[in-house]
């Protein structure tokens, strides 16, 4: 998992000086072009063994040139083509075996089918926005991303931490899979389910990877905040104090130096643009799986409510795989809502940390027009995940999740009262 190639780049880094300055001076930092503190994209090469197990399974996010990121080349695209081709073929030839063991109950028999194809189409979908669509959009996201490390002057430590990161995403559904093969007693009729649950894991796996970057140039920059103010009461360091998660985050995998930097307002306005970008380029490549995704899981919580009430399955034999399978499903969602949550938080923290500057700092005019203009680039551009429809937010997920359960539940009901019964 770890290439020669990956620390040429970072072994001659310059590291930064840092001297006490006063916080209201603009500064500028000046590096030798030929070793810059991120002169190629450590974000991008340190997700390398995870963008090759992806590629595997057909989605080709970004190809290697140079240790840079570029466009995937056609050939690579016909072969996702193909995978495509070769899902859909096993789900017309091979249907599961769930199919015919639930034949006796319609209502789970027509679950079962329904979720099937739906995740089918959930993973046929990912393929197509990864692997054809979204290849520029994903060469721009890493650029961006790279852009705020350099910002950060993040190095050498930073980069081994999230090899390991990547390391155990990719430990992690493979023996997801591993288990819930062993657990079913694996059958060739289940290869189409197992192979679009693995592409979907291993999707998931890589979005968290995306979403934890996010999220650490989050906390630096709000670290980074905080340091600008200079008059602090008491009650207010409370308010602005670290959840014991993101305190953890920042044990793991931050340096004191990278927070505890001096930069101006405009490099700060920059590095804030930029984050704001990346959660645009993210949403523009997923918020319609996003929603596909929350239909899936909302269909399976349903399927699994119902595997275990249905008089014609021994659920005795099958609980184990079915309650790792459905975790292994809820995953992807729910890692996605609390990441949206904890960038909704922040987002609001920051916010907090320039108006309590503008109001207790004692500022000049023209360094109080500069946090002005701070204030309404956070008001205007914010940190949300989307699902195209809503926001990705827990009461809006929620409210989401229960009425389209209420409604199924009914149609379930009305099913076995009417159609069963009267048959």
């Amino acid at each position: 998992m770890f290439y020669l190639s990956d620390y040429r780049s970072i072994s001659n880094q310059i590291k930064p000086i840092i001297t006490n300055i006063d916080k209201n001076v603009f500064t500028l930092t000046i590096t030798n072009e030929n070793n810059r503190i991120n002169s190629e994209n450590e974000i991008l090469r340190a997700a390398k063994p995870l963008i090759y197990v992806v590629s595997l399974f057909g989605q080709q996010t970004v190809r290697f040139f140079k240790n840079e990121a570029s466009k995937v080349k056609a050939v690579l695209k016909l072969y996702s083509l193909l995978l495509i081709a070769a899902i859909i073929s096993l789900a017309v030839l091979l249907p599961p075996i769930s199919w015919s063991d639930t034949r006796d109950d319609p209502p789970l028999n027509i679950l079962t089918k329904t979720y099937v194809c739906l995740q089918v189409i959930e993973v046929v979908y990912s393929i197509c926005i990864i692997s054809i669509w979204n290849n520029g959009t994903y060469v721009e996201l890493f650029k961006k991303l790279n852009n705020v490390d350099e910002h950060y002057g993040i190095g050498k430590k930073v980069f081994l931490k999230r090899r390991f990161t990547v390391i155990l995403l990719i430990f992690l559904p493979t023996l997801q899979v591993s288990l819930t093969s062993w657990l079913r007693k694996f059958h060739i009729n289940n290869l189409m389910t197992q192979l679009t649950f693995t592409i979907l894991v291993l999707q998931g796996m890589f979005c968290i990877y995306i979403l934890l970057n996010m999220y650490l140039h989050l906390l630096i920059l709000n670290s980074i905040l905080i340091n600008k103010i200079t008059k602090m009461p008491f009650g207010r360091k409370f308010i602005f104090q670290d959840l014991l998660f993101n305190k953890l985050v920042k044990k793991i995998f931050l340096n004191n130096h990278q927070m505890h930097k001096n930069y101006c307002w405009y490099e700060i306005m920059k590095i804030y643009d930029k984050i704001s970008d990346c959660f645009s380029l993210f949403n523009q490549i997923y918020s319609e799986q996003v929603l596909i995704m929350f239909n899936t899981w909302l269909l399976s919580t349903i399927l699994a409510i119902c595997r275990v009430i249905s008089p014609t399955i021994k659920y005795s034999q099958v609980y184990k795989s079915d309650i790792l399978r459905y975790s292994s499903i809820s995953f992807r969602p729910l890692m996605l809502v609390k990441f949206s949550e904890i960038f909704i938080q922040e987002r609001k923290k920051t916010m907090m940390i320039i108006l309590h500057i503008m109001a207790h700092e004692d500022l000049d005019a023209d360094y109080f027009k500069q946090v002005q203009t701070m204030a309404d680039l956070v008001r205007t551009k914010k940190l949300e995940i989307s699902a195209n429809v809503f926001t990705v937010h827990i009461p809006i997920v929620l409210n989401f999740a229960g009425r389209a359960i209420s409604y199924i539940v009914l149609m379930i009901q009305y099913f076995y009262m009417h159609v069963v019964t009267s048959s």
